[in-house]
């Protein structure tokens, strides 16, 4: 394999692990090497070995212990709608026809 190539599948894999990131951030899930190398389909050496990863999944496990973490509760689900909506519907509910 040539160094460019070599490169290019670096960085290639370089993107699916800040794409694992940024998944595993929205889900909510625990920062972890092995959870980032299942969600990246990386190995868990590719990812200790590479300092820039490595230095980054730190700083968000750091920032992710700092944090509380949310509870189902306080999730907002798109596909429900919100206090503001269901209090005024249940008001126009109320004073329909008056």
């Amino acid at each position: 394999m040539t160094s460019r190539a070599a490169a290019a599948m670096s960085a290639a894999a370089k993107t699916r692990a800040e794409q694992g990131l940024r998944d595993l951030i929205r889900r909510g899930d625990p920062i972890t090497f092995r959870g980032l190398a299942h969600a990246a389909g990386l190995s868990l050496d590719f990812l200790y070995r590479n300092l820039e990863i490595r230095r980054r999944v730190e700083q968000l496990r750091v920032q992710q212990r700092r944090t509380p973490p949310t509870t189902r509760s306080q999730q907002v689900d798109p596909d429900q709608p919100s206090s503001v909506v269901r209090t005024l519907t249940a008001r126009a509910g109320t004073n329909w026809g008056q």
